[in-house]
Formats: C-alpha cells, sequence, structure tokens
C-alpha cells in the first residue's frame, strides 16, 4: 500500500507539531522516521493510522486496506491475559476459534515464542506488552503496518531477532 502525506499540520493547543509535513512511503518496503524526541513522528503515525485528524492537509492510501499500529506504549487491557487481548477485534477476521488459534501459534513461534498467553497484562514488562500489540496487530493481517519506538523496551537480542523478522 503506498502512502502519500501531503501539507500535513497539526497542532496541540498552542505547540505546533506538525508543520507542512509532505513525504510518500512506497509498497513492499521498510520506512523509518526519525528525528528527535517531540518531532512528530508518533503524531504523525497517528494520522497516518487514522487515529488523529490532522488540522490540515492530506494522508492518501493506494488501497482501503487494514492499518495496525503497534504504540510506544502498547494499549492493552491491564486485567486480561496476553491471549485475551490480542483476539481483541479477531471477530472481524471471520475465522473459526480453531483458526484463529492457529493463526496466533503461528505468529508467536516466528516473532516471540517466550511470550506467556496465559499471564495477565498487568504482570508483563515492557517487551512482553510489545510482542503481545505485536502479535495483535499482526493477527488481523494489516496491508499496513506501523511500529512506533519498537524497540524501546526491547534488548539487544530481541532488536536482532524484531529486524530478521521484519
Amino acid at each position: 500500500m503506498k502512502v502519500t502525506v501531503s501539507e500535513v499540520s497539526k497542532s496541540f493547543n498552542t505547540k505546533n507539531v506538525l508543520f507542512s509535513v509532505s513525504l510518500e512511503f512506497s509498497e513492499g518496503k521498510i520506512h523509518s522516521l526519525v528525528g528527535e524526541n517531540g518531532a512528530g513522528k508518533s503524531t504523525l503515525a497517528q494520522i497516518i493510522a487514522g487515529n488523529i485528524k490532522a488540522d490540515s492537509g492530506t494522508v492518501t492510501l493506494s488501497s482501503n486496506e487494514r492499518i495496525s499500529i503497534v504504540n510506544q506504549t502498547p494499549i492493552l487491557a491491564e486485567s486480561l491475559t496476553a491471549l485475551q487481548n490480542i483476539t481483541i477485534g479477531s471477530e472481524n477476521l471471520h475465522l473459526s476459534k480453531k483458526q484463529i488459534q492457529k493463526k496466533i501459534e503461528s505468529l508467536i513461534s516466528v516473532w516471540c515464542p517466550k511470550l506467556n498467553l496465559r499471564k495477565k497484562i498487568y504482570n508483563f514488562s515492557g517487551d512482553n506488552r510489545f510482542w503481545t500489540n505485536l502479535i495483535q496487530a499482526l493477527l488481523l493481517e494489516p496491508k499496513l503496518l506501523i511500529l512506533d519506538e519498537p524497540c524501546r523496551c526491547l534488548d539487544l537480542c530481541q532488536r536482532q531477532s524484531l529486524y530478521t523478522n521484519l
């Protein structure tokens, strides 16, 4: 899916976060936004994902496919298990519970074999929260996957595994 950002601006109260940003993400490639803290990378990611509305400008997607975002602080239900969090939204996949379970097992075997699906999120460290949110996002088979600071909570070995799988 090709993504074109044209003249996008966003302010929060009196603080300009993005001013007239234009860029293009081509299909089938990994792209990275690099910049200082507060530069607007996360805000732009949220605008592209459709979670925040830009004040002006446009975001054009080449197709009307599913977009998933893994936030730098994953949004998970603390009192639920990893498995329960992962399956939130999976009813839209029109798969049986058995098919969903097989898909989850396959994703976990590739991305995070040590993830304990029965453990409640409030007992998880940052890395396991990230992996839970990533598996949740991948389960939905997005055409566009946005990872906002994915390595923030990962050690060197986990980072290398993430990069290899990407």
